[in-house]
């Protein structure tokens, strides 16, 4: 019976050795396949992390292009919901883009007045901006939303509109200049036989200072014109050497009707060692009489002008002409030389804008300081050397 036992405990131990030995080579070959799957997986990994590396260059790169983009780019998804804003889209709808995504862009759209169905324009605060509509497709072919682009258009519609005022300020510039021309005539008449009447009327001073007062208005009127004339066909300066002094004196003269009828009180300081310049005597003349003429009308109620002359340096001679009057606001002063800017009710705003462009080019500038309730000082600044030459580096004043 041990025997027997004795056999069969053999036979058991020899089947056990026998299936370790099975199960080693089993674990053996499961550790080597397991050994190659984590080879795998990590070449799987390794490949997965790549292609993310690339998407995620690629997702950056495509952003940083929408972000840099100068139109406003909106994109939504198939129910018109916004999903994606650029940074020039959130600048020109004066709206961040949190306010933006999740809005219904039809809606948005029909707010700001887009007359659609592809292409429009609407207005955004102080901006105009052109909008157009096109499908986004994905990798099939199929719409998955849309893409609004927003093109501010408002610097060019400004332009636009600057060259059609040109345009016409041109037309009207000829008309007037043919008119002014035909008007001279007449005026000249007047003018003289104005004069042959105040002479004729010697002994009845009240019916000659009628007289008087149409030779005024005869001349005024003819400034006027002449101011309207340069405008709107302005010439080049003829320079030559020009004595400042007489200049100032012929434009005093000149004035002197409008000065005695305002009761203003003149005073002329000038320093005749800073008498020469250089420039068109006759329009130089023009820019004088204008400032004085201007000087006179902001003192209605009368008032004190002086005319004051200095050198700056070796090159450059100034004219100051201050006035008593009223006065100018600050926020007219960035607009004093604009044309057709007034404050005066008769006024026409071309008196300033012509003396300006007269003395840019001479190569001289027009500065003006001014405190409301206590008046106004111009200074012109001439060139005493041939040529219109820029004053940049001149000294103050």
């Amino acid at each position: 019976m041990k025997t027997e036992e004795t056999a069969l405990l053999k036979q058991a131990f020899a089947s056990f050795d026998e299936a370790a030995v099975t199960l080693e080579r089993s674990y053996q070959v499961l550790s080597n396949r397991v050994a190659e799957l984590n080879v795998e997986l990590e070449l799987s990994n390794q490949a997965l992390r790549e292609s993310l590396s690339s998407n995620e260059e690629i997702k950056s790169h495509l952003h940083a292009i929408l972000e840099s983009l100068t139109s406003g780019v909106l994109v939504t998804d198939l129910e018109a919901q916004i999903t994606t804003v650029n940074r020039a889209a959130e600048q020109m709808l004066e709206m961040n883009r949190k306010e933006l995504i999740g809005q219904s862009l039809s809606e948005l759209l029909r707010d700001w007045g887009f007359p659609g169905p592809l292409a429009g324009e609407v207005v955004r605060k102080s901006r105009r901006l052109t909008v157009a509509l096109t499908d986004l497709r994905g990798e099939h072919g199929w719409p998955i939303g849309r893409v609004a682009q927003f093109h501010d258009v408002t610097d060019l519609k400004r332009l636009e509109e600057q060259l059609q005022r040109q345009q016409k300020l041109a037309a009207m510039g000829e008309m007037a200049a043919r008119l002014a021309h035909e008007i001279r005539s007449p005026l000249g008449s007047i003018e003289l036989f104005g004069s042959l009447l105040r002479q004729e009327l010697a002994d009845d001073p009240a019916r000659r200072q009628l007289a008087e007062h149409i030779c005024t208005a005869v001349r005024a009127t003819d400034h006027l014109i002449g101011n309207t004339l340069s405008f709107v066909s302005p010439r080049r300066p003829r320079c030559k050497r020009v004595n400042l002094c007489r200049v100032i004196e012929e434009a005093t003269l000149l004035a002197t009707p409008m000065i005695d009828s305002h009761s203003v009180c003149i005073n002329c300081e000038l320093d005749k060692s800073a008498s020469t310049i250089w420039g068109d005597e006759d329009m130089l003349r023009q820019v004088v009489l204008n400032l004085m003429l201007n000087a006179v009308q902001a003192m209605p109620g009368g008032g004190k002008l002086s005319l004051t002359t200095l050198e700056i340096d070796a090159g450059h001679t100034a004219l100051r002409i201050t006035d008593t009057g009223r006065g100018i606001p600050r926020e007219d002063l960035t607009r004093l030389f604009d044309p057709f800017f007034t404050t005066r009710p008769d006024g026409t705003g071309l008196g300033l804008a012509i003396s300006n462009n007269i003395m840019l080019a001479h190569g001289g500038s027009i500065d003006v300081e001014s405190e409301v309730g206590k008046g106004s000082t111009f200074t012109l600044i001439f060139s005493k050397q041939k040529g219109a030459e820029a004053l940049h580096g001149t000294a103050a004043i």
